[in-house]
């Protein structure tokens, strides 16, 4: 089966993310089969001692009956099928199973898929109670493992503070919050405040001419977007720390992205932010809280730097590609011996 190459990108920019769920294939060595909506999207790998032909990775959206569709064709094929989510969100799930037919489909899908993936805490008792067999809470893997995606540069050349996200439509994401809050704290210590814009949303654009109405120019750096991934990464590496208040409680792309850049990421409460980052993010803390710790890392580059390594350790134990690759040997094998 073709490996997926996360070096790859498009002639257009488009690129899946190497800590997206695309990098369930490209942790195991396997395939990701999509369109660019996110629409009959699979992702089959093989792992450590499972031949290619014999273990998928089904990506709930919410077109449940192209899902049962797809989980179908490949146990035809006597293929092993675990599912999980596109978008991994509590309010995210909710909205994806936000109509009967959506439901009923989500809990067929559950019943008959031979088990489950969890890329976060929260999503783990909503599979087992829509009758998903077995379920494992396992992160979005992370290369962190991988030769060549350390996107750091040193400390003299990092500056500023980049606002967590490639645009900023999205409510349950709290970017606006997040640049706001951080805004004090960036003009007191003379520190530049960095917002990515996407020119092709009508709202980012009108977003971008309210900032510049009412923030110095000197310490707000809006960039226009939308970026491709290598151009966000270099973006992100050039960087003291990132600062987001995310709340969707997603698989925690932000946070995947600065540890391969090995800058902290202060902030959100998805899954890489949880795992990776316990110590600096969201969950369970204040927004007056996430700042303190965003002023001690900016002051005390030291600290910062402590931090970083913490991350790099915790992402090397539970989400590196080769744990995450293990972890997906041993599911494939037990929930295939049940199937």
């Amino acid at each position: 089966m073709e490996a997926i190459d996360p070096a790859a990108e498009s002639a257009d920019g488009y690129h899946h993310s190497p800590v997206e769920l695309c990098a369930f294939a490209a942790c195991t060595g396997g395939s990701f089969h999509g369109c660019r909506n996110r629409r009959d999207v699979i992702t089959a790998g093989s792992c450590q001692g499972v031949p290619d032909d014999t273990s998928a990775v089904l990506l709930l959206v919410d077109r449940m009956r192209q899902c049962l569709r797809l989980l179908d064709q490949y146990q035809q094929r006597g293929k092993t099928v675990v599912i999980t989510y596109t978008e991994a969100g509590t309010m995210q799930i909710a909205k994806m199973l936000g109509t009967p037919a959506r439901l009923r489909g989500f809990f067929e899908v559950c019943r008959r898929a031979d088990g489950a993936i969890a890329v976060t805490p929260e999503g783990l008792p909503v599979l087992h109670g829509a009758g998903a067999r077995h379920v494992e809470f396992i992160p979005n893997p992370c290369p962190v493992d991988i030769p060549g995606w350390d996107f750091s540069v040193p400390a003299d050349r990092r500056a500023g503070i980049l606002i967590g996200t490639t645009y900023f439509h999205a409510n349950e994401r709290n970017h606006l919050a997040a640049l706001v809050s951080i805004r004090s704290l960036a003009e007191s210590l003379g520190e530049r405040v960095t917002v990515v814009i996407n020119m092709s949303d009508p709202y980012d654009r009108r977003m971008r001419e309210a900032l510049q109405s009412w923030w110095r120019t000197d310490s707000l750096r809006v960039v226009e977007g939308p970026l491709t991934f290598f151009a966000f990464l270099r973006l992100m590496a050039n960087h003291k720390l990132v600062f987001q208040l995310d709340q969707a409680a997603g698989c925690g792309q932000i946070g995947g992205l600065a540890l391969l850049c090995r800058i902290p990421c202060i902030g959100g409460y998805g899954g890489h932010e949880r795992v990776i980052f316990p110590h600096l993010s969201g969950f369970g803390r204040s927004t007056g809280e996430l700042v303190s710790i965003a002023a001690r890392l900016l002051q005390d580059p030291s600290e910062a730097e402590d931090a970083v390594g913490t991350a790099v350790r915790l992402a090397s134990e539970q989400a590196a590609y080769g744990v995450v690759r293990s972890r997906l040997e041993t599911l494939f094998a037990t929930v295939g011996r049940r199937a």
